[in-house]
C-alpha cells in the first residue's frame, strides 16, 4: 500500500467518480475517520495554501494547496487548521467572526508553505456529511483520481461485486461461478445469470459496487462491454478467456479524470433511477446520448467491471431467440411494429393512446397534471437535459395495477395517482415538481414508486402544509408513478452504532474537572421524515439541550457527568414524524463514570 495518504491508516469511504445526488460526480476521495474528529491531516507533498474555505455547507472548513508542478490539492470537512501554521486557524476564526453566516472563500498569497508530511489541520465534519476527510487532486481544469499516484495505491485484491443485470423495467440477479488470479496477484471473478436463460436485445445496465479493501460500497473505476465470438455459454468458454481482451469493446467508460465542466454529467453514465448511493451503482452499457442504438445480435456478451487496483469482475450472458415478453411481467399490448427497436414495455402501464412529447437537448420543458385534488407541475430546466428524449403525462386509468403500499404506509380506499412517463431522459441536474395536493387525511403525503427497490419513496417535505393541503417545491431525479398515500409508520430511535466518541478524546470540549459525555442517537423514519420541531429530550424528567448533526438523522446530546445521579439517571427522547406519528417511548440508562 502507498504511504503518501493525507491521514494515517487510510480507509476509503467514497471513491473517485462515483454517483452523487443531482447527477454529480464525486470528484475526490473520502477517507473514513470512524466517526471521530481531530485526526491529524498531512500535506502529501511540498505545497502552499492558495485558498481557504469556511462554511456550514460544501467543503465546510477547507484548504486548497498548490504545488510547484501545477497541481492543486483540496482538503474538505476539516475541524480546524491547527497544524504547522497556527496563523491559519486564527484567520479562520477571524473570518467566522466577520461573516455571521459562516461562509467565506478567500484566495491567499503564498504565506503558508508546507513540507511533505507536515500537519495542516485536523479532520472534522464541517460542511455536509458525517465525520470524514474529503481529498481532491486537480490540474488544468481536470480532477484526477488521487489513487493514480503510486504513492497512494491501495493494497486491494478484491474484485468488484456484481449484483444485477438491469433493463429499464426488469432486474436479473447474478451469481459468481469462477475466480482466477492474474500473474500480478489480482483477482478476476466470473459471473452469470442466476438461472439459465437467453435474453432478448435491450438497453442493459450493470448493478455493481466495489469495497476498495474497506467495508463501504463504493463506485467502480470503469466498465467495458464486449461481444464475444461464441454462440453459447459453456465451461470451456470461461477457461478460454484471456486476462486481457484484445478486441475492441462495444462500449467503454473509465473514470480516469473529470473535467470541471463535466461535474454534473454523471447521469450520462449512471442510471439515476436504479442507483442507490452506498448500496448499488447502476451503470449504462451504452452511450446514453446516442439514439437509435443497434439491436444486440444473437450470441454471447461480456461485461467487464474494473476497480482502481487492477482487479476486475466479468459477467457472461447470452442474447438468444427471446421475445420482448421475456422482459415484462405481462405481454406488451403494443403491436411489434409500434415498438422502438430497443424499447421495452413498462409492465405497470397499459397501452395508452396519449402521444409522447419530443424533448430536444437543453431546451427545457414542463408537464402539468390536474385532477383528483392534485395540481402539480414537473419542470425540466433548460440546459439540464442531455440528448433527445420523450415524455408524457398519464392519468390513473392507464396504470395496470397500482403497487401495494409497503409496511408503514396505507392506501386510501380510493387511491389517487398519475404517471410522468419519461424515456431516454438524461439530466445533468434535477427536475422539479411544484404545486399542491388536497389532503383528505392529515397524514397523507406524495410518494413515487421505485421499480428497482419495489417500494414507494417519499417525494419530500412540503414547504407549507395544513390538515387539508400540502404545497410542494421539490427536486426530482426521475419520473414514474406518483400516488398519495397515508403515512402510518412511526420514527425509530436507536443508539448510533458508530463509535461513541468522548469529546475529550481528540477535540477537547471538556476538561478533567468538568467532563462531558457525548451521546449520539440515530432517528429514522422511512415513510417520510422526522419533525425536528417536535424533538424533546429529558434527563430525569428535566428538559435537556440537544443538537442535530447537519442534515443527517443523528441526534447529539451532551450530558455533564456532574448531572448524573449516583444510582444512575434516565434519558428519554420524544419525537414525531411529519405526519404526526409519535415514536415509541425511548429510554436510556446513564450510569456515572467511576
Amino acid at each position: 500500500m502507498g504511504s503518501n495518504h493525507p491521514i494515517e491508516f487510510p480507509h476509503i469511504s467514497g471513491s473517485f467518480g462515483e454517483y452523487r445526488s443531482g447527477g454529480r460526480f464525486h470528484h475526490g476521495l473520502d477517507y473514513k475517520t470512524f466517526n471521530r474528529n481531530g485526526i491529524p491531516i498531512k500535506a502529501v507533498q511540498d505545497m502552499t495554501v492558495a485558498r481557504l474555505y469556511t462554511s456550514e455547507i460544501g467543503y465546510g472548513n477547507g484548504l486548497v494547496l498548490a504545488s510547484a508542478d501545477g497541481r492543486h490539492f483540496t482538503y474538505g470537512h476539516m475541524h480546524d487548521f491547527v497544524g504547522r501554521h497556527p496563523g491559519l486557524e486564527y484567520l479562520r476564526l477571524a473570518l467566522f467572526l466577520m461573516h455571521p453566516t459562516n461562509r467565506a472563500s478567500v484566495n491567499l498569497p503564498a504565506y503558508f508553505p508546507f513540507k511533505k508530511g507536515d500537519i495542516i489541520g485536523r479532520s472534522g465534519e464541517s460542511g455536509s456529511g458525517a465525520p470524514h476527510l474529503h481529498f481532491e487532486v486537480g490540474s488544468g481544469g481536470y480532477f484526477r483520481s488521487p489513487l493514480e499516484d503510486p504513492e497512494r495505491a491501495i493494497l486491494d485484491f478484491t474484485a468488484p461485486t456484481l449484483l444485477r443485470l438491469h433493463t429499464r423495467t426488469r432486474s436479473f440477479p447474478l451469481k459468481r461461478v469462477d475466480r482466477k488470479y492474474t500473474q500480478a496477484g489480482h483477482t478476476i471473478d466470473y459471473y452469470t445469470l442466476d438461472g439459465t436463460r437467453a435474453l432478448p436485445s435491450a438497453d442493459y445496465r450493470i448493478g455493481t459496487y466495489d469495497t476498495m479493501a474497506a467495508l463501504n460500497r463504493n463506485g467502480v473505476h470503469g466498465i467495458r462491454f464486449y461481444a464475444l465470438d461464441a454462440k453459447s455459454l459453456s465451461p470451456e468458454l470461461y477457461k478460454s478467456i484471456p486476462e486481457e481482451l484484445e478486441q475492441s469493446p462495444l462500449y467503454k467508460m473509465e473514470l480516469d479524470g473529470i473535467a470541471t465542466s463535466e461535474l454534473r454529467t454523471a447521469d450520462r453514465y449512471y442510471d439515476p433511477e436504479k442507483t442507490a448511493i452506498g448500496d448499488e451503482y447502476v451503470y449504462y452499457l451504452y452511450d446514453s446520448l446516442k439514439r437509435n442504438r443497434k439491436e444486440l445480435d444473437t450470441g454471447v456478451y461480456l461485461v467487464e467491471v474494473l476497480d482502481s487496483s487492477g482487479n476486475r469482475s466479468r459477467l457472461l450472458f447470452q442474447i438468444g431467440e427471446a421475445t420482448q415478453a421475456d422482459l415484462t411481467s405481462e405481454k406488451p399490448e403494443h403491436p411489434p411494429e409500434e415498438q422502438a427497436s430497443t424499447e421495452e414495455e413498462d409492465p405497470l402501464l397499459k397501452e395508452a393512446n396519449v402521444s409522447f412529447r419530443t424533448l430536444n437537448p437543453y431546451a427545457g420543458a414542463s408537464f402539468s397534471y390536474s385532477g383528483e385534488g392534485m395540481n402539480l407541475t414537473i419542470q425540466i430546466p433548460g440546459g439540464n437535459q442531455r440528448g433527445q428524449a420523450r415524455a408524457r403525462i398519464l392519468d390513473k386509468k392507464w396504470i395496470r395495477a397500482i403497487p401495494p403500499a409497503s409496511e408503514g404506509l396505507e392506501s386510501p380506499r380510493e387511491i389517487r395517482a398519475f404517471v410522468f412517463d419519461a424515456r431516454d431522459l438524461v439530466l445533468s441536474g434535477y427536475m422539479y415538481i411544484s404545486g399542491q395536493i388536497e389532503k383528505r387525511h392529515p397524514d397523507e403525503e406524495l410518494y413515487l414508486w421505485n421499480p428497482s427497490s419495489g417500494k414507494w419513496n417519499w417525494v419530500g417535505k412540503p414547504y407549507q402544509e395544513t390538515d387539508t393541503r400540502a404545497f410542494y417545491r421539490l427536486r426530482l431525479k426521475r419520473g414514474g408513478v406518483f400516488a398519495i398515500l397515508r403515512d402510518t409508520g412511526a420514527p425509530v430511535i436507536y443508539p448510533s452504532f458508530a463509535w461513541q466518541r468522548p469529546e475529550d478524546d481528540l477535540v477537547h470540549q471538556s476538561n478533567e474537572e468538568n467532563p462531558i459525555r457525548m451521546l449520539q442517537y440515530d432517528i429514522y423514519d422511512k415513510e417520510s421524515w422526522v419533525d425536528r420541531k417536535s424533538t424533546a429530550v429529558f434527563l430525569d424528567g428535566v428538559p435537556l439541550r440537544f443538537e442535530w448533526a447537519g442534515d443527517r438523522s443523528l441526534l447529539r446530546i451532551r450530558v455533564p457527568e456532574k448531572w448524573l445521579n449516583q444510582e444512575g439517571s434516565y434519558l428519554s427522547i420524544q419525537i414525531d414524524d411529519l405526519a404526526g406519528n409519535p415514536a415509541r417511548p425511548f429510554f436510556d440508562v446513564l450510569l456515572p463514570s467511576e
